[in-house]
């Protein structure tokens, strides 16, 4: 289902209803709930909406399991409906991963993913007994931002809490107290959240899911690529599984390979940050840069092993604009961007003539050198 951004893709105003293997994208609610209690919402795939599955006004006792929601607003939102079950899902890439809201009480979020979100859970104060176990927090700006009423962050001892990629403990000690020699899996310190919550037995490793690899980002170092050109692509990839993984990532422009980067070692429950350096040939015109890292022997979720950037061009080198001619609108790109570096207010990279991250007179003396150039 493609919607248009201004409507809903299932709105469901029953009982017992059951939403299953649908690919919905592009609405305003990917699925609302509206006074419909005891629903299943599963194995699915849930992208590019405002919100992707909002449980709203007496929408209790839902089953929200093994979904992949990804580039959302806010991947899973709940308001006013309590009982509420999240398991085993793929919160990914959005806003807000869960946002529960407005007097939602008893939701259980149990087992799932929960990445590269600006957000990864708020729960507003007055929504009581959340019970948050079992989850894989990794690579979220903040990974809590309201922490709800009497919200329950661990599972008795042996069970544990949490995986959070920025707890920094150790596990050398064991038991319900943590005093006791040998390691159990189990942070010996509690994972702080707030002044008033904790997880008190976080996890060493994510739980449950052996071999897991996703690609997270993909971005170039310009926006106008250019032909023979070094240019460099960064990768962001995530090892969701708790065992190390060796990981090869293939760049492509289009379906074409441009770069192989072969044998990264990855941590389970850790990220790494790739940067390529890499040159293309291909003919002028606008492709698609993306990544794709292997499928593992054992992973069964692929979903997210490829990333595709947003297009690019490709076009004649030096060429500011992309215009096709070097011309004194070039130049004046350089001018103004110059003596800038990256990160800086005026830097532009695709002022960037010889890629050493700095405007300066090479590059200034390189597209004065190439002027009046045409495609040809």
């Amino acid at each position: 289902m493609q919607g248009a951004g201004s409507e809903v893709g299932i709105d469901v105003h029953g009982y017992g209803v059951t939403i299953r293997n649908c690919d919905i994208r592009g609405f305003y609610w990917g699925i609302q709930l509206v006074q419909s209690p005891h629903c299943s919402i599963t194995q699915n795939s849930i992208k590019d909406n405002i919100i992707g599955i909002y449980c709203n006004y007496l929408s209790g006792d839902h089953n929200i399991t093994e979904n992949y929601i990804q580039s959302n607003n806010t991947a899973v939102r709940i308001a006013y409906s309590n009982g509420i079950h999240i398991r085993q899902n793929k919160i990914i890439s959005s806003m807000y991963g869960i946002a529960i809201k407005t007097y939602s009480h008893y939701t259980v979020v149990l087992e799932n993913i929960i990445a590269a979100n600006i957000v990864g859970i708020t729960i507003s104060e007055g929504c009581r007994e959340t019970t948050v176990f079992h989850n894989t927090f990794m690579t979220n700006e903040y990974h809590v931002l309201e922490s709800g009423t009497e919200t329950r962050w661990d599972d008795v001892y042996f069970s544990g809490g949490n995986f959070w990629d920025n707890y920094n403990g150790v596990d050398l000690y064991h038991g319900q107290y943590q005093n006791e020699t040998g390691s159990d899996g189990l942070g010996d310190t509690p994972y702080l959240i707030d002044e008033a919550n904790s997880d008190h037995y976080p996890l060493m490793k994510p739980l449950g899911v052996e071999h897991d690899i996703a690609v997270q980002n993909v971005s170039t170092h310009r926006t106008i690529l250019w032909q023979g050109i070094d240019f460099y692509v960064n990768i962001e990839i995530a090892n969701y599984g708790f065992n190390e993984e060796t990981i090869d990532v293939i760049i492509y422009a289009n379906s074409t390979p441009i770069y192989e980067c072969l044998g990264v070692i990855l941590e389970g429950g850790r990220t790494a940050a790739l940067s390529c350096k890499c040159s293309i040939t291909l003919p002028l015109g606008i492709y698609k840069i993306s990544a794709a890292a292997d499928t593992l022997q054992g992973e069964t979720d692929t979903s997210d092993n490829t990333f595709a950037n947003g297009n690019v061009l490709i076009g004649m080198p030096y060429d500011a604009n992309g215009d096709g001619v070097i011309d004194l609108k070039d130049v004046v790109l350089v001018a103004l961007a110059f003596g800038s570096s990256l990160g800086r207010p005026t830097w532009n990279p695709n002022c960037d003539m010889n890629g050493d991250l700095k405007i300066d007179l090479k590059d200034y003396f390189v597209v004065c050198s190439n002027y009046g150039q045409r495609e040809t």
